[in-house]
This record gives structure tokens, C-alpha cells and sequence, in this order.
């Protein structure tokens, strides 16, 4: 039997497609981000280009010349979209005084594939509640945004090859 026509195949399949277009959201990781100042941000991101919004969000910078490095877990979801992002120490509602990092992408998050970040991405303080207004502390000097391949649709996808080849081999 040749498994292009039997049930399961068409099953897998669609299995497949229908998991894979569900999940939108995209696991972004920090490639190569260096400062001018020597430090670095590593670290990750999710975002889901439906809902415009991030998660999941865990970047470290280390310490360089002009600044010491600190930990980004929150986002500033008002500066925010597919093009780029404000990362930010704390969820406080008055942002004066904290710490944040700005990062440009050359293209939009929804296409997918290696991104690199633009010249004005930059470690900032907010100088204002809403850190709209910033004082620049050190700014990225080379780096990229890669996403990160979605562990359940490879996983589909393995499992949609293993039976296939256990089929063939009947």
C-alpha cells in the first residue's frame, strides 16, 4: 500500500499543517550582540506577530567599559511591535531611574529566518515614567535576532517521517 493514499497519511498531514499553523508565537534568541563598550546581551524572546505582543522574555547583558550589565525580563508593550523592542528591567508602573534596552530590527519579526539588528539598538535609562524619554548608556555595535526553531513542529514533523518510513519498509 503506498502510504500517499491510505487514511493516516492524509491524517499526519493535515495533523501537521493544522499544529503548526496554530502556533504563531516564535522563539527569538540573541545572536553575536555586541556593545561599543565591550559587553554583550545574550538571551531570548517570544514573539507572536498576531497579537503584536512578547513574552517569555530572558536577556542578560554583561559589563563593559561604560556600564556593568543587568537582567531584562519585562517589555515595554507600548514602544513595542515586529520592528523592534524595549526591554526593561522591572514592570514598575514609573520606569524613572530603570534600565532598558532597545533593540531595532533591519526587518520585521513576521518574516521569519536571521535578523539583523540596526546601529541605533542601545542600553538606555529612562529619564521619564514611561521611559519614553532616555539617557543612552552604551550602543549595540554588531548583532543579530535568529528564530529559533519550534520544538513541537519538529517533533510532528519526526514523527510524520518515522511512520512513513516504517510504512515504506513493509
Amino acid at each position: 500500500m503506498r502510504l500517499t493514499n491510505s487514511p493516516i497519511a492524509v491524517e499526519l498531514t493535515l495533523f501537521c499543517v493544522l499544529t503548526a499553523t496554530a502556533s504563531a508565537a516564535s522563539l527569538w534568541r540573541l545572536q553575536g550582540v555586541t556593545f561599543a563598550d565591550g559587553g554583550t546581551a545574550t538571551g531570548s524572546f517570544v514573539y507572536d506577530p498576531g497579537t503584536n505582543t512578547y513574552s517569555s522574555i530572558g536577556i542578560i547583558t554583561t559589563p563593559g567599559t561604560a556600564f556593568s550589565g543587568t537582567t531584562y525580563e519585562f517589555i515595554d508593550s507600548a514602544t513595542s511591535s515586529a520592528t523592534g523592542a524595549g526591554f526593561l528591567t522591572s514592570a514598575a508602573s514609573d520606569q524613572t531611574g530603570a534600565d532598558g534596552l532597545a533593540l531595532f530590527y533591519n526587518s520585521s519579526l513576521a518574516g521569519g529566518g536571521t535578523i539583523p539588528l540596526k546601529t541605533k539598538s542601545a542600553e538606555v535609562t529612562c529619564t521619564n515614567a514611561n521611559c519614553v524619554n532616555v539617557s543612552l548608556i552604551r550602543t549595540v555595535s554588531a548583532g543579530s535576532v535568529a528564530e529559533a526553531p519550534e520544538p513541537y513542529s519538529m517533533l510532528l514533523f519526526a514523527v510524520a517521517l518515522t511512520v512513513k518510513l516504517a510504512r515504506r519498509s513493509r
